[in-house]
């Protein structure tokens, strides 16, 4: 899991301990958030060979079969 968000206090902690892999606060950079979507998708996974990107942006939950 992948956080983007403009927050920048102590939730970020708490986002932590929900065991994402990363949180990108905002203004992002383009090339920089690439780069972490990269390296996610780079680490081991449950072992079982699947691996499943979602955007979510407003509470709606997009699905991508495949990163450019």
């Amino acid at each position: 899991m992948i956080i983007v968000t403009a927050l920048q206090d102590e939730k970020l902690v708490t986002y932590e301990k929900l065991h994402c892999y990363s949180f990108v606060e905002k203004p992002f950079d383009e090339d920089g958030l690439k780069e972490v979507i990269e390296e996610a998708l780079a680490f081991p996974g449950t072992g079982n060979g699947t691996k499943i990107l979602k955007f979510r942006k407003e509470s709606i939950i997009l699905a991508v079969e495949k990163v450019i």
